[in-house]
């Protein structure tokens, strides 16, 4: 695709757009039959005004509700996945993080987490700017990184490794006849328990981790901005 040459002024990046937040929570033996429309309005988990968008699954070991406002729920024995989807999806209506937070209250068993994943997914609008791209391979920040330049698209993976959690970034261009348009991007966040906690400190730290979920979105632009440098054409 058509990219500037790095002796090009640099040109401020455009906003990065959120279109999906996701709440996955790890654990073992999750009743996925206890997931289904009435358990989820008769204890309030959501909203009862919340219109489904049919069809609703529940088989054994498999639970997908969905909503008409973008919020779907996804239960496996092992995971159990509450996101937000919508293009633009807009922080004052993001409801993926209360519904997991009314989820670990309501929960009728004893759940023993062992991981709780944020996932977000976003896209940057570049035709109507009059930029072209340039993606760099070399990210300071991050501790690997694999990069394929390979036509039509880039696309691009990177790791970032904290104390506390793991960042995955995945970065792909889109375009039309052989111009970068748009870039987007996905990041997994994942944190893991510690095995020595209680029942009740895990709930008790998955609750913190969901509480916090804007400062995950504070970090998935910032790094989403830094993977590309945008020279004014």
């Amino acid at each position: 695709m058509e990219r500037s040459t790095p002796a090009q002024q640099q040109a401020e990046a455009p906003a990065v757009v959120l279109n999906q937040l996701g709440i996955r929570l790890t654990a073992p033996h999750i009743d996925t039959a206890h997931i289904n429309p009435d358990f989820l309005r008769y204890n309030e988990i959501v909203d009862p005004d919340w219109p489904i968008d049919p069809p609703v699954i529940i088989e054994s070991g498999f639970s997908l509700i969905e909503y008409d406002n973008g919020l779907s729920i996804t239960a496996t024995n092992d995971d159990l996945v509450i996101s937000h989807r919508s293009a633009p999806l807009a922080t004052d209506e993001i409801v993926s993080p209360s519904v997991a937070i009314r989820y670990l209250v309501m929960a009728p068993w004893p759940v023993e987490y062992s991981a709780v994943h944020i996932g977000l997914v976003g896209s940057m609008d570049t035709a109507s700017l009059g930029i072209a791209w340039s993606l760099s391979p070399l990210n300071h920040l991050s501790s690997r990184m694999f990069f394929h330049d390979n036509a039509p698209n880039v696309q691009a993976r990177a790791f970032y490794e904290f104390d506390d959690k793991s960042i995955t970034m995945y970065i792909s261009e889109t375009g039309d006849d052989n111009i970068v348009t748009g870039v987007h991007f996905s990041a997994h966040i994942h944190r893991g328990i510690d095995s020595g906690l209680s029942l009740v400190e895990r709930i008790e730290f998955v609750d913190s981790v969901i509480d916090n979920w804007k400062d995950d979105i504070s970090s998935f632009e910032q790094f989403a901005s830094q993977f590309y440098r945008n020279y004014s054409i």
